[in-house]
């Protein structure tokens, strides 16, 4: 049981270091990084020491994400309805 414990661990814990690694080769100005423990618990660190700029940013993140998401539903309704225009044909 605990080799599976390590492996699901394993499987958790590698996209982390990925992502990080991946971010830590930007160029960046300005980082926050939100992530969550195993506990559930959320982890919040930041180089922004601005308050009001920190809660822009995760509303902006936000935004972007619910923005990406509605394209990508349009984008399927769209090629579901030109597949069921190509059937009828």
């Amino acid at each position: 049981m605990a080799k599976e414990e390590a492996v699901e661990e394993a499987e958790i814990v590698d996209p982390v270091k990925d992502t990080l690694k991946a971010v830590g080769e930007l160029d960046l100005e300005n980082l926050m990084c939100l992530g969550m423990t195993k506990g559930g618990g959320l982890v919040l660190q930041s180089s922004i020491n601005n308050i009001p700029w920190m809660h822009w940013m995760l509303s902006k993140g936000s935004f972007d994400v619910n923005v990406y998401e509605r394209n990508q539903i349009e984008a399927r309704a769209k090629e579901d309805a030109e597949k069921e225009t190509d059937a009828e044909s």
